[in-house]
C-alpha cells in the first residue's frame, strides 16, 4: 500500500461508514414491512381463537398470555433497532462535524446529531427514537391493551377472592406486566443511550 493510500484509509473508512448508514436506513424501513407482518399474525391468531376456541377458557388463556407476550417482543425489537439508529447516528454526526457540514448555517441542522437529544427537553427521554420508530413502537402495547380488554370481556369475568380462576388471574396478571414491560424496555434504552452519549462526547472533547 502506498504512502498516499495509508494516509487516505482513514478518510475513506469514514466515508464508507457514511455511506453504509444511509444504506442501512432503508434497510431498517423495509424491516418494518417484516414487522407488521409479524404483528398481523399474531392479531389474527388471536382472533380465531376468540371466535372459535374461548369456551376453553385455558387454551384461550394461553394464545391470549402467548399473543401478549409475543407483542412485548415485537416492541422490544423496534426499541433495538431505534437504539442501534440513534447509535450509528452519532458516529455519523461525528464525521460530519470532521467535515464541517453539520451546525448551523451548515448542510446538515444540528437536529441531525442526537447527541443533543437530551440537553433541552425531558420529554425526549421518552421521544427519543425516530418518529417512524415511535408510532410502530406504540402500535405493541396498544393492541396488548385491545387483546387483555377483549379477554376480560369476552370471558365476562367477574372479580372475587373467593372463587379465584387462578389461570384467568395469572393471564391478567402477566399481561398486565408485560403491558408495563414495554415501556420500561424503553426507558432503559433512552437511559442506556443517554449515558452512552454523555460518555462519548467526554471522550470526544478530551
Amino acid at each position: 500500500m502506498a504512502v498516499d493510500d495509508i494516509s487516505n484509509f482513514p478518510n475513506e473508512l469514514l466515508k464508507g461508514f457514511h455511506t453504509q448508514f444511509a444504506e442501512n436506513q432503508r434497510t431498517r424501513e423495509q424491516s418494518f414491512i417484516k414487522i407488521v407482518g409479524f404483528l398481523g399474525a399474531v392479531v389474527l391468531g388471536y382472533a380465531y381463537v376468540y371466535q372459535n376456541l374461548w369456551r376453553d377458557s385455558d387454551a384461550f388463556s394461553f394464545v391470549t398470555l402467548a399473543s401478549i407476550i409475543l407483542l412485548l417482543s415485537g416492541a422490544y425489537i423496534v426499541v433495538v433497532i431505534a437504539y442501534n439508529f440513534r447509535r450509528d447516528q452519532y458516529v455519523n454526526a461525528r464525521i460530519r462535524k470532521r467535515a464541517e457540514i453539520i451546525g448551523k448555517r451548515k448542510p446538515f441542522p444540528e437536529e441531525y446529531d442526537p447527541s443533543h437529544l437530551y440537553s433541552k427537553d425531558k420529554h425526549k427521554r421518552y421521544f427519543w427514537m425516530p418518529d417512524l420508530f415511535t408510532i410502530f413502537f406504540h402500535i405493541f402495547p396498544v393492541f396488548q391493551f385491545l387483546i387483555a380488554v377483549s379477554y376480560y370481556n369476552k370471558l365476562n369475568i367477574v372479580i372475587s377472592f373467593s372463587n379465584i380462576n387462578w389461570c384467568v388471574t395469572v393471564t391478567l396478571v402477566l399481561s398486565a406486566i408485560s403491558f408495563g414491560l414495554c415501556f420500561v424496555i424503553l426507558f432503559c434504552y433512552s437511559r442506556k443511550l443517554r449515558l452512552r452519549i454523555q460518555k462519548w462526547e467526554t471522550e470526544y472533547n478530551r
